[in-house]
């Protein structure tokens, strides 16, 4: 059974102030739990899987005797596979933003816990999510749970507090893409990064009124249809996060972003923390975002 990455369309660092996400399952990557095949040519990628797994387990053994685990755990059988080499084979680029561990918690819980189904009861959405936000910590040192979630039930999903609910934005007038920078970055530290940030009183004023508003507005236009405004909004917040985020975006692609600003052409946000991985973007015009691919040597992938 594999597990799809995921794209958090949006909430990156706005989430951290309670404000509303907006998820999709990214199905052109995934992963899938599977066993090591001694003849294949990535034998050392899947040594390194099985033995992260394996610190899992000691994890997971320790969350159980801590009664920290919410559902029953077979974590005799979790070990058992890991003797017999069991990996994550994954499709997934790492340190990108687009829940590489999300894909391999969601296949852990669902193999090994007593809900082994993909999906749950809606109304048990909000444990669950605390449940994979648990497991997910192992990798980022604190999750929200929300990458796990969108790849176990393989949702789109609108996120505000503990509110959890299907929707299903239209994305299609708006040719939405990734940029790949071809840098891999690491969470935890882009979000202490910005942590420390907030500590200054005016920047942190910044990000409660200004970019709160913005994103909570994209979302709600969007899934309303109301694409006048999700357009003059998305642009709002591309510049915003240009000026508030400038250590966040290489400086390579910065020119490249105020570029769509500027002509209205296309207009660039963070995929996830920044720092690297994928830049998401979104385009009313096809021909124009075709222009760019030719006019540019930059990985375009479409959503």
């Amino acid at each position: 059974m594999s597990f799809n990455a995921k794209i958090l369309l949006f909430g990156e660092y706005a989430v951290l102030y309670q404000s509303d996400a907006l998820l999709i399952p990214f199905e052109k990557f995934s992963g899938k739990l599977d066993f090591i095949d001694k003849h294949s040519n990535n034998l050392q990628q899947q040594i390194q899987s099985n033995k992260l797994l394996h610190q899992l387990s000691l994890y997971l053994e320790k969350a159980k005797m801590d009664s920290r685990l919410f559902y029953s755990f077979n974590l005799t059988q979790l070990k058992t596979d890991i003797k017999h080499g069991l990996f994550f084979n994954s499709k997934i680029p790492e340190g990108y933003g687009i829940g590489s561990s999300g894909a391999l918690v969601a296949a852990i819980f669902s193999k090994y816990s007593e809900k082994r189904q993909k999906g749950a009861v809606k109304d048990q959405w909000i444990i669950l999510k605390d449940q994979l936000a648990l497991i997910e910590s192992f990798f980022h040192g604190k999750s929200s749970g929300l990458d796990p979630l969108v790849s176990f039930l393989d949702q789109r999903l609108l996120v505000q507090g503990n509110n959890i609910q299907p929707v299903n934005p239209d994305l299609s007038s708006f040719y939405p893409f990734l940029i790949d920078t071809s840098k891999t970055r690491t969470t935890q530290e882009y979000v202490q990064l910005f942590r420390h940030k907030c500590k200054m009183p005016t920047y942190e004023k910044n990000i409660k009124t200004r970019l709160l508003d913005l994103n909570n507005r994209c979302i709600h236009s969007l899934l309303q249809g109301d694409h006048p405004t999700f357009c003059s909004t998305l642009k709002q917040l591309s510049l915003f996060q240009y000026e508030a985020f400038e250590e966040m975006i290489i400086p390579e692609f910065k020119s490249i972003w105020k570029q769509g600003i500027d002509s209205d052409t296309y207009y660039l946000k963070l995929c996830g923390a920044g720092g690297g991985g994928y830049l998401l973007g979104f385009s009313r015009n096809k021909s124009q975002l075709d222009q760019l691919h030719k006019d540019t040597s930059l990985t375009i992938i479409r959503l």
